[in-house]
């Protein structure tokens, strides 16, 4: 029999109405009703810079294995909570979560919480977060000038992950071969460097690098040409 009520104590009569051979007959007891325990499991992430993924967890009820449904779960990174979300029909909840440089590179402890309510015991599960150095992309545009014209050779640095533009990076210039520079990008993740022509005419192949650093993997460009007219 599936019985529905409030945790606690209940009343509980019995009767039996008797019947050609036996009189009637009743009892009562006391039907005590307790919060029912939960298990909360979920799975390691692991995510680039710059990267969204969401954080998932399943709630289950231990007595039935039943999926609470309706039920706020806190995800915290570090003991810093990130937010809550509540489960669906299976007990899953999920919330969205991206990678930004706030969080220092490396393995994080991910925990999601069941607080615990009316009709059920609380909960929690840890897993590991792992916050991953992102790939990048250089982009260098070609350029001509005469011998003894000061230019500018120009650069371009984002990050793979969602395409933004990475700031305050170095990156460092190369003229046939030679380095001849670092500039620093700027907030649309653009470098600049000025650079006097001492070649003589032809043309002279270009490349700009960026090192990498904690949260980003270097990356090289070096399809760019200087046209020495």
């Amino acid at each position: 029999m599936l019985f529905r009520s409030n945790t606690g104590d209940h009343a509980l009569k019995v009767r039996f109405e008797g019947d050609s051979l036996l009189a009637p007959a009743n009892d009562k007891m006391t039907l005590s009703i307790v919060k029912a325990n939960t298990k909360l499991s979920a799975g390691g992430v692991s995510l680039a810079y710059g990267e969204r993924k969401p954080l998932s967890a399943t709630l289950l009820r231990v007595t039935d294995k039943g999926n609470p449904a309706k039920t706020p779960l806190t995800f915290s990174l570090d003991d810093v909570v990130l937010g809550t979300a509540k489960t669906d029909a299976n007990g899953v909840a999920s919330l969205n979560y991206k990678l930004e440089e706030t969080l220092a590179p490396g393995k994080h402890t991910l925990k999601v919480s069941f607080a615990g309510d009316a009709n059920h015991n609380a909960s929690s599960t840890t897993v590991t977060l792992t916050a991953n150095k992102a790939t990048t992309r250089l982009n260098q545009t070609s350029t001509t000038g005469k011998k003894g014209d000061t230019i500018s050779l120009a650069a371009n640095l984002k990050r793979n992950t969602g395409g933004a533009n990475l700031s305050g990076r170095v990156v460092t210039f190369f003229v046939d071969g030679t380095s001849v520079g670092t500039a620093t990008t700027g907030s649309d993740g653009n470098a600049a460097l000025s650079y006097a022509i001492t070649q003589a005419k032809g043309k002279y192949k270009l490349k700009v690098t960026f090192d990498g650093d904690d949260f980003y993997l270097p990356t090289t460009f070096e399809k760019a040409l200087l046209t020495v007219k």
